[in-house]
C-alpha cells in the first residue's frame, strides 16, 4: 500500500459523470481523465446484465394534460391529478370522452421500418365501452381496462413517420385513469422512465464513460474503437428480415442477457430447419459475427450450426455444443483463413458464441442457424456482424445497421503529475482480444515523444520509448500473454529503464534518454483498464516486481 501512496496519480475505475473519469488522487481533480465517445453503447453492470441505452420518447410521461406534447380530440376532457398513481402520489390524470371516439394523443417523427413500443398505465373510472390503445397513425389496438392499474403495451414496425401514444375511448361518458406513458424503441416495454420537458435516455449515452462488471464485482473501464453491428433486427429472429424453413420461432419468451424477456426460443421442427438472412459479404475482409445462446432442451452432443457464406465457395464457422457451452471453428471450403473464435459466459445459461475469419472472395452470401439432425430447441437473442478481429460489446439493433463511436479517454497538461527526468507508468488490464496501445504522450498527443505500451501483431506486448521520432527503448515479452488480468510497469530514467509484467521482469536498457512528456493517454481497445498508477521516481527493481505480482 505504501507504493500507491507514493503515486501523483491513482485511477481506480469507479467514480464518473458524462465527459468524465474520476482519479483517486490527486483528490483536488486534477488527476481526473477527460472521456469522449459520440454515440451510446453496452455494458455489463453491476447485476451482470447487458446494460441497453434506452429512451422514453413520450414528453410530459405523468401530464397527460400538457397540451405541449399531448392532445384532446372528439370533444375529451382532462382532469388533472385527480387519482392515486401506480407510484403512490397523487399525480395521475383522468381521461373522460365527451363523444365517440373522444381520444389524447401525442406524436414524435419517426423512423420508417423501426420497431417501436408504446405503453401507458390505465385503469377504468366508469363506464363499460371499449378503450383503446393508439400505437401509430390510424393503428389502435383493443385493451382489457380493468378498474385496478394495468400496463398496457402496443408493438409495431412503423410504416409511417408520424408515430403515436394515445388512448382511445368508444363510448360517451366513459372515463379513464391514465399515468406513466412510455414511447421507446424495441420490440418489448421495458422498465418506466419519467419525462418532463423532452425525452429521456438513461445507460451508456454518448460520452459516458462504461464502467464495466464483466465476470467481476468491481468494475473497470471499457474502451473499445469504432464498430458496426451490420445485421439488422438483432434480438429479433423472427422478423421478416429472416428466411425460415422447417422451424418455430417464439419471440420474446425468456429473460436475455440483459434481463428483459426479449430472448427468442428458437425449435427446429425438421432436421434440416434453418433461419437464413442475407448478407453481402466484401473480398479480403475480416469479419467476426457472434450470438447469444442458451439451452432449452438440445441433449449431449447435438450441435447447433452458426455460419456465414461468402456466396462463391463456402463459409465461416462455428459448431455449438449447446450443452457443453463449447464450439469448434472453420473456415469451410477455403472461404475464410485466419479462422478462431472463443466463446464467453453470461450467466443464467446464456453463453456468447463469437467466430473470426478474414474472407478470400466475398460475394452475396447469407447468414445462417441451423441444427442438421436436430429437432431440439434453444433460445437465441443478439445477433452480430462486425468488421474486425475479435468481437466487441454488444451493439443492438432494430432495423437498420448501428455504430458504436470509438472510446477515448486522456487527460493533456499534467506535466506536474508525471516524472519528466524519471517515473513509472503502470497499467492493470483484462487482456481479452490482445490489443492494446496506452501512452504517456508530449503536448497535444502527437506521436513524436512517448513512453507506451502496444500489442504487437503477434500478440506480444512491448514497452517502447520515442524521442523525436527515434526509439530509444523496445523491450518485448518473450512470449504471448494469456488472456486474462495482467499487471505491467514501464520504469524510465535516464540510461536506466525496465519492463514488468505479472513480477517478472521483462528486460532493461541501461543506454537510453527519457522524453519529455505531459499527457496521458488510454487507448485499449477491448480491454478492462483496472488500474492506472503514476510515479515521479522511478522504483527499484524490487519495488517494481512487487508492484506488478498478480
Amino acid at each position: 500500500m505504501s507504493l500507491y501512496n507514493d503515486a501523483s496519480l491513482l485511477l481506480i475505475p469507479s467514480g464518473y459523470k458524462s465527459g468524465t473519469v474520476y482519479s483517486q488522487k490527486p483528490t483536488d481533480g486534477s488527476g481526473d481523465l477527460t472521456f469522449t465517445r459520440a454515440s451510446n453503447a453496452t455494458r455489463v453492470n453491476s447485476d451482470g446484465l447487458i446494460e441497453k441505452v434506452r429512451t422514453n420518447y413520450a414528453k410530459y410521461s405523468e401530464q397527460i394534460d400538457n397540451a405541449a406534447f399531448w392532445a384532446l380530440t372528439n370533444s375529451g376532457t382532462i382532469t388533472a391529478n385527480n387519482q392515486v398513481s401506480p407510484d403512490g402520489t397523487q399525480n395521475a390524470d383522468t381521461l373522460t370522452a365527451g363523444a365517440i371516439s373522444s381520444q389524447v394523443q401525442g406524436a414524435i417523427v419517426g423512423t420508417i421500418g423501426t420497431v417501436y413500443t408504446v405503453s401507458i398505465y390505465i385503469k377504468r373510472i366508469s363506464g363499460t365501452g371499449n378503450v383503446f390503445l393508439r400505437a401509430v397513425e390510424n393503428a389502435n389496438t383493443l385493451i382489457s381496462v380493468t378498474n385496478e392499474w394495468q400496463r398496457f403495451t402496443a408493438t409495431v414496425t412503423s410504416t409511417t413517420t408520424n408515430i403515436r401514444i394515445g388512448v382511445h375511448l368508444g363510448t360517451s361518458g366513459d372515463a379513464v385513469a391514465i399515468w406513466g406513458g412510455q414511447l421507446e424503441v424495441g420490440d418489448i416495454a421495458t422498465d418506466y422512465i419519467p419525462t418532463t420537458t423532452a425525452a429521456v435516455s438513461v445507460g451508456m449515452t454518448a460520452d459516458v464513460p462504461r464502467l464495466d462488471y464483466t465476470n467481476s464485482s468491481c468494475p473497470a473501464l471499457l474502451l473499445e474503437p469504432q464498430r458496426t453491428n451490420t445485421i439488422t433486427y438483432s434480438e429479433d429472429i423472427n422478423n421478416a428480415f429472416s428466411s425460415k424453413v422447417g422451424v418455430t420461432i417464439t419471440s420474446n419468451n425468456t429473460a436475455s442477457p440483459d434481463g428483459y424477456v426479449n430472448a427468442d426460443l428458437l425449435k427446429f421442427d425438421t432436421t434440416s430447419g434453418y433461419i437464413l438472412r442475407v448478407q453481402t459479404v466484401a473480398a479480403a475482409t475480416t469479419y467476426t459475427m457472434s450470438v447469444f445462446v442458451k439451452n432449452n432442451n438440445f441433449t449431449s452432443g447435438q450441435l447447433l450450426f452458426f455460419n456465414m457464406s461468402d456466396g462463391v465457395i463456402g463459409g465461416l464457422t462455428a459448431q455449438i455444443d449447446v450443452v457443453a457451452k463449447t464450439a469448434t471453428y472453420s473456415g469451410t471450403g477455403g472461404a475464410y483463413t485466419n479462422v478462431s473464435g472463443k466463446v464467453e459466459d453470461y450467466g443464467n445459461g446464456w453463453f456468447r458464441v463469437s467466430v473470426t475469419g478474414t474472407s478470400v472472395n466475398g460475394g452475396y452470401g447469407w447468414y445462417e442457424i441451423a441444427a442438421p439432425g436436430v429437432t431440439n430447441s434453444c433460445y437465441v437473442w443478439g445477433l452480430s456482424l462486425e468488421v474486425g478481429s475479435y468481437s466487441t460489446s454488444y451493439i443492438p439493433t432494430l432495423g437498420t445497421s448501428v455504430t458504436r463511436v470509438a472510446d477515448s479517454c486522456s487527460k493533456t497538461g499534467i506535466s506536474d503529475l508525471i516524472g519528466q527526468t524519471e517515473g513509472v507508468f503502470f497499467f492493470e488490464f483484462d487482456y481479452k482480444h490482445r490489443q492494446i496501445n496506452t501512452s504517456l504522450f508530449d503536448t497535444s498527443l502527437n506521436n513524436n515523444d512517448n513512453i507506451y505500451l502496444l500489442a504487437l501483431s503477434d500478440f506480444k506486448l512491448r514497452m517502447w520509448i520515442n524521442v523525436g521520432g527515434v526509439f530509444q527503448v523496445a523491450i518485448t515479452t518473450p512470449t504471448i500473454p494469456s488472456e486474462g488480468t495482467h499487471k505491467v510497469a514501464m520504469a524510465y530514467k535516464e540510461n536506466d529503464c525496465a519492463f514488468y509484467l505479472d513480477g517478472v521482469q521483462m528486460g532493461v536498457d541501461t543506454s537510453c534518454t527519457i522524453p519529455t512528456v505531459d499527457d496521458l493517454l488510454l487507448k485499449t481497445p477491448n480491454q478492462n483498464t483496472r488500474q492506472v498508477l503514476i510515479f515521479k521516481t522511478r522504483l527499484s527493481n524490487t519495488e517494481l516486481a512487487a508492484l506488478t505480482t498478480i
